[in-house]
């Protein structure tokens, strides 16, 4: 994950964007870094396909290796 994508992607979090009832939406994380809806949305797609592909490789792996 660039640091780009992890500013975003902390900052989308953090405002509340990934909770179940949003605080923050596309419009508001994109604002906050100047770029357009279309741009944020193609930097936290990059940096959540990072996380699962961490997420599947660390946690889902080992699950699967102890059964």
């Amino acid at each position: 994950m660039t640091d780009r994508q992890l500013e975003v992607f902390r900052t989308a979090l953090e405002a509340g964007y990934y909770d179940v009832l949003r605080e923050a939406t596309l419009t508001d994380v994109a604002s906050a870094f100047g770029v357009t809806k279309s741009i944020c949305c193609d930097i936290l797609h990059r940096a959540e396909s990072a996380i699962a592909h961490w997420f599947a490789d660390e946690r889902v792996d080992s699950i699967s290796h102890d059964r």
